[in-house]
């Protein structure tokens, strides 16, 4: 797999996915009832080392077999990945892999984020009639646009913005410029991002909540 050491991680993350369920998720399984398959579930998106707490998360009456696949698992499973009833995309690095096995085999996929950081989505919904602006991953910024009530919200992403799952205002962040030209025609009241992102916000006059993201500040949710 060629690499040039000049993109980010979710850019290297979507490759390797790719490449290694076309390589060995070739053969067609029984699909097992009740098994969930998790892409895009890494340490850089999650802030975890293990798949303990994303699976206590997401079991449920339906979903009582989950596999995090990269996380806690092994070729096995991605071999045998036509087992699962259903792919929960988790973050756009895993997009076209789940494309691959629905085009492979026929499996569903939806996108979502499992709930990770308590302490933002509690700020979240202590605010109404805001403006607001949510720096993560594409797909945990989502997640937490739902636990807003009658405010503005714009996600805003470092990494992967993928347009079927962007809002009008969304934007993806291409520099430290962009980001602060952004917020200032913004007119945003209350800001949730990596802590590491406040200290490039010297003019911002609003509130600033913390929504760490593992692959800015190295912050582990664990």
């Amino acid at each position: 797999m060629e690499t040039d050491g000049t993109k980010l991680y979710d850019y290297g993350e979507e490759l390797t996915y790719l490449k290694v369920f076309r390589q060995f998720a070739v053969d067609r399984y029984d699909v097992k009832k009740g098994r969930l398959g998790v892409l895009g579930a890494t340490p850089l998106n999650t802030g975890l080392s293990r798949a303990d707490k994303l699976k206590e998360m997401l079991g449920s009456e339906r979903w009582t077999d989950i596999v995090c696949f990269g996380l806690d698992s092994g070729l096995d499973d991605i071999r045998r990945a036509s087992e699962c009833e259903q792919i929960l995309v988790i973050s756009p690095s895993g997009l076209k892999t789940a494309g691959y096995l629905k085009e492979k085999f026929g499996t569903p996929y939806e996108v979502g984020f499992p709930r990770l950081c308590e302490s933002a989505e509690k700020a979240a919904e202590s605010i109404s009639g805001k403006k607001v602006l949510v720096v993560h991953q594409q797909f945990a910024a989502n997640e937490l646009r739902g636990h807003f009530t009658d405010c503005e919200v714009d996600c805003a992403t470092w990494f992967m913005l993928d347009k079927r799952y962007a809002q009008e205002n969304d934007f993806r962040i291409d520099g430290e410029e962009t980001l602060i030209e952004k917020i200032a025609e913004g007119g945003y009241d209350v800001i949730f991002a990596d802590p590491d992102i406040r200290r490039m916000l010297g003019g911002f006059g609003g509130e600033f909540v913390d929504f760490p993201h593992y692959a800015i500040s190295a912050a582990m949710n664990e």
